[in-house]
């Protein structure tokens, strides 16, 4: 993750014009509240590029596609919106529950799931950074192309400093 640069301003500010920057540059509105919903056309389209991406990349090893789950969707919204309400970045809530606690909460079958979770700030073509720093990584290339997957939901919320979270969250 990169560094906010000092620009001599003073904390507050300088974190409020990087933030209305960079997101009314990516969204087209105007400045956003911490953990604010970004736009939800926004969501839909950072939504279907992760989706096609990762089943480019599944489809190089012969994993299969997956399908997006308005379930899987919505738990990995709640998720990513609450990272960035509470202002912290893990696969584990404040609450201590985690992926499959959050899944169970949410009554969504499952018997393997996994998550993925990126923190990138905003521009143009995030979703394609995104999905390079995940296959970058073994843990997260092995989740996503684990073969066992066939549904995944993704969650994008904005933070007051000009960063956009994802969760991406497979299930079975």
């Amino acid at each position: 993750m990169a560094e906010a640069r000092d620009s001599g301003l003073p904390g507050s500010l300088r974190t409020t014009l990087f933030a209305c920057a960079i997101v009314a540059a990516a969204c087209g509105q105007g400045c956003k509240k911490r953990g604010a919903h970004p736009p939800p056309e926004y969501v839909v389209r950072q939504r279907n590029a992760i989706l096609r991406l990762t089943n480019r990349e599944r489809a190089e090893t012969g994993s299969g596609p997956l399908e997006l789950s308005a379930e899987l969707n919505a738990v990995a919204q709640a998720h990513a919106q609450d990272m960035a309400l509470a202002g912290y970045f893990s696969h584990t809530g404040k609450d201590g529950r985690n992926s499959t606690d959050r899944l169970r909460d949410a009554q969504v079958e499952f018997a393997t799931a996994a998550e993925n979770i990126a923190e990138y700030p905003a521009h143009e073509d995030i979703a394609a950074e995104v999905i390079k720093g995940w296959m970058d990584s073994p843990a997260h290339r092995e989740s996503l192309l684990d073969p066992s997957f066939r549904r995944m939901g993704v969650g994008v919320a904005a933070t007051e400093d000009g960063y956009y979270l994802y969760v991406q969250l497979f299930a079975d």
